[in-house]
């Protein structure tokens, strides 16, 4: 800051004085540009309503801040300074009222743009006492004793003012664009015949350029009250208005910008933009993580706060908090659970229960979303979520139990399919992954058959007065020649889904005879004494002592596995089987 040097007994000058306004003014400008910018922002000048009401509004004090030339015209004796620009603090110090009148025609309105600039503007006219320098004891009355009055004060004013738009039908009226170096503050909307205006005829115009009334520090950085906004435009097609207005973007190594939207509902595309100023800065794409792209739903829905912060680099906003969370190579495995359980048991029953403390689920574009404290309960007689994808139930078939998800709705529920990868997902649901399966019986009712799942393993539930109130048997009796040996083909697909990796068996053989039973993959196996190729389960009994019941598993090389058996009381049932989930 520069200061004005005097010395004693040397004569002042004018300049002293006037170069010392000078040389404050510019220091007190660069301070309020180093703080506040350069781009014009205000300070107070709140419109509100006359109490009581009338056909105008009060304007408070306030102030603008904006960047002007030093002096337009000569300041006294010193030179007009066009060369420089500095931001000049325009004051009004008292509140002012501004008349606005209702529109002629009926069922019109207007509205009327309340606007601020900034003005220098001389004032304070008066005739000054000067001396004749030729006669210093003559008093003269203005320069050259001319009599004329000259001005005493350049006055830094806020300017406001109002500016009508064009009458319309009500409700497509128009806000008209802020004049030439002024700044658009308040909205005031007339309606015909109206004989005074209230405060909800007043809003705040689309982002201008306010300071927090609670000032930079609390309103500004610690409640954050220039970069929150309420979200407009549509759900893919996201706005914002920001007080002070947000008129460029960052380039890439100076600085980020982060602003916080409150949305109205959630995105329903992968590729949803957003502006913090329509009409001012362009509409960029929102993607999370590194650039990846949005599911939708990623965007939660109406009322979520989302934190958006825009990379220069990828030229696009980045949503730092995505509903479903940004992939990871640990999340792209569908079907990745913990503490899976899929409970169907009950006699006459459609229903299965379904618990996991969490579950990945996909989209069709690969992104993945954490379904967490998972109960959901479907019901294969009906159609929909939690219910049958498509079509009608079928009696003794296979259907692929689904965990889906509704990003809009944030939902999680079951989902009963023929199709193991691709089922048919209803409206709104985007995410799936399948978690077991289960089958109909072959009554009328069609009625699932009793079983229990924990993780992949599933087995059979034995009730009695149910549909499985046995184990199913596989073959029983006497087949094949456990000595040759001579193997019986035996089909799996009514006891375990395609999806099963392993078979969980039991094989007997009764007390009443001595005789031998056992199974294999394949019929490459040997009999039941070798010694090199021995068939991997094996049953014997002695009638007079014992009988053998064997639990074991077989993982299946194809539609069938392989039996043996000598002895008329031998059987092969299921117990279960393991998932390949």
């Amino acid at each position: 800051m520069d200061r004005q040097t005097v010395y004693a007994g040397a004569i002042p000058l004018e300049t002293d004085l006037l170069n010392t306004n000078k040389n404050v003014m510019i220091a007190l400008a660069k301070l309020s540009a180093a703080i506040l910018g350069t781009n014009t922002v205000v300070n107070g000048l709140t419109v509100t309503a006359q109490s009581p009401a009338a056909m105008a509004v009060n304007v408070a004090p306030g102030e603008i801040y904006m960047t002007a030339n030093v002096d337009t015209n000569a300041y006294s004796s010193l030179a007009a300074d066009t060369s420089h620009q500095i931001t000049k603090q325009g004051i009004l110090l008292d509140s002012i009222a501004i008349p606005l009148a209702a529109p002629s025609t009926v069922g019109y309105s207007v509205n009327y743009l309340i606007q601020a600039t900034y003005q220098d503007a001389d004032a304070n006219s008066v005739t000054l006492p000067y001396y004749n320098s030729s006669n210093p004891s003559q008093a003269w009355s203005g320069p050259n004793n001319t009599g004329t009055a000259q001005y005493t004060t350049r006055k830094g004013a806020a300017i406001v003012t109002s500016k009508a738009g064009v009458a319309a039908t009500t409700g497509t009226q128009t806000t008209p664009s802020p004049d030439s170096g002024y700044v658009g503050l308040y909205v005031v909307t007339v309606a015909y015949g109206a004989a005074s205006i209230t405060q909800s005829n007043i809003s705040t115009y689309a982002n201008a350029p306010f300071i927090p009334t609670s000032g930079i520090l609390v309103g500004g950085l610690q409640n954050n009250l220039c970069n929150s906004s309420v979200a407009g435009g549509t759900s893919d097609a996201l706005t914002g208005s920001y007080n002070p207005g947000i008129t460029s973007l960052p380039s890439a190594g100076n600085g980020v910008l982060t602003l916080y939207l409150r949305a109205a509902s959630a995105n329903t595309t992968a590729t949803p933009t957003f502006t913090p100023n329509s009409g001012t800065i362009a509409a960029k794409t929102i993607v999370k993580g590194a650039g990846s792209a949005l599911v939708a739903g990623d965007i939660a829905g109406g009322g979520h706060w989302i934190e958006l912060q825009y990379d220069a680099t990828l030229d696009k906003w980045v949503l730092l908090n995505p509903a479903t969370g940004v992939s990871t190579t640990q999340a792209s495995v569908a079907g990745a659970f913990s503490n899976l359980k899929i409970s169907t048991v009950g006699i006459n029953n459609y229903n299965s229960v379904i618990t996991a403390n969490s579950i990945v689920l996909k989209n069709s574009s690969g992104g993945s979303y954490l379904a967490q404290s998972v109960n959901a309960t479907g019901n294969i007689n009906t159609v929909g979520a939690n219910g049958l994808d498509t079509g009608a139930l079928a009696a003794s078939m296979w259907y692929y139990v689904h965990v889906i998800y509704n990003p809009t709705t944030q939902t999680t529920a079951a989902l009963f399919s023929l199709s193991a990868t691709n089922p048919t997902l209803p409206s709104g649901y985007t995410y799936s992954a399948r978690v077991g399966a289960v089958r109909t019986d072959g009554s009328v009712s069609k009625y699932l058959l009793q079983t229990l799942q924990e993780g992949k393993r599933v087995q059979y539930g034995v009730l009695s007065g149910s549909n499985t109130a046995s184990l199913p048997f596989l073959a029983s009796g006497s087949s094949g020649s456990v000595a040759t040996p001579t193997w019986t083909p035996v089909s799996w697909g009514n006891f375990a889904p395609p999806s099963a990796y392993a078979l969980n068996l039991v094989l007997g053989t009764p007390v009443t005879s001595s005789g031998t039973s056992m199974v294999a993959p394949n019929n490459s196996y040997g009999a039941y004494n070798s010694a090199t190729n021995p068939p991997p389960l094996m049953s014997q009994s002695n009638s007079a002592t014992s009988s053998t019941y064997l639990t074991g598993t077989i993982v299946p090389e194809s539609s069938n596995i392989y039996y043996a058996a000598n002895v008329a009381g031998s059987f092969l049932a299921c117990l279960g089987w393991e998932d390949n989930l």
